[in-house]
């Protein structure tokens, strides 16, 4: 229950993601079937506690707006995030601290897909929700966020149970994990 108020914890699921990872012009010439181009990375550590993020979540942030600059993209290009959406209520608080952070006062509008409800928290299988984000640029639909029914601590959030057709041009996943490591990845759709 990602984001949500009654949310306690998480459900392990089991499962992973591949993606193939290619140079853009390499790929465009050989005809390779591409369904986003990755444009931007970054990490940050955070070390306030080993399973648990910083309150604040300011340096899940850094990841997020780094990724974000290495795109050389702004917050406000972004049309789809899909967040790490625990399901722990000190992690999904730090998260959208962060988030709120990232996105400042359009923090409401941007759409969320919090996919965790859905496939449980894989840990190092985690690239399924990177396949996901491409995924739902691919289709331009946003993946429902199951079970986020009332948002923690009144935030508004623009998630929905069902999926949404919308235009994805610029996704931006995140992640964080035990240990406190964080990742931003951001894409493109290709036209």
């Amino acid at each position: 229950m990602p984001f949500d108020a009654d949310a306690d914890g998480m459900v392990l699921g089991a499962g992973g993601g591949l993606l193939i990872i290619e140079e853009f012009e390499r790929a465009k010439k050989r005809g390779a079937k591409m369904y986003a181009e990755l444009v931007g990375f970054a990490a940050s550590q955070d070390s306030y506690k080993i399973i648990e993020p910083d309150p604040s979540g300011a340096v899940y942030a850094k990841a997020i707006t780094r990724a974000l600059s290495d795109a050389k993209l702004s917050a406000d290009s972004v049309d789809l995030h899909v967040p790490n959406g625990l399901g722990v209520p000190s992690s999904d608080r730090a998260e959208l601290n962060a988030l709120k952070s990232v996105y400042g006062p359009r923090f409401p509008a941007v759409p969320l897909a919090p996919i965790k409800a859905q496939i449980g928290g894989l840990s190092a299988g985690g690239g399924v929700e990177v396949a996901a984000t491409v995924l739902a640029m691919h289709h331009q639909t946003i993946p429902p966020a199951v079970n986020t029914v009332r948002p923690r601590d009144g935030a508004r959030l623009n998630v929905a149970r069902e999926a949404r057709d919308a235009k994805i041009g610029v996704a931006v996943t995140s992640v964080f994990s035990v240990g406190g490591q964080n990742a931003a990845l951001v894409f493109r759709s290709i036209e």
